[in-house]
């Protein structure tokens, strides 16, 4: 029977969302909302680098902490 696991989907989805940011280019600001990747380039660098750190960790995590 397949268990529903929280991680995985939470991983997945920051992946997916990590991915829509990179394909239009910008990401959302506190306080700003949505920017482009020209106008704020640091923001930008650092949210795709946590995007895809954190979905991957937590995927990768759900094999190797196995309940």
């Amino acid at each position: 029977m397949a268990r529903f696991d929280l991680s995985l989907v939470i991983g997945v989805s920051l992946l997916i969302y990590a991915g829509f940011c990179l394909v239009k280019g910008g990401t959302h600001v506190r306080g700003k909302g949505w920017v482009s990747k020209y106008t704020h380039p640091i923001s930008y660098r650092i949210n795709q680098i946590l995007f895809f750190l954190i979905g991957f960790s937590m995927i990768v995590s759900n094999y190797i902490f196995v309940r």
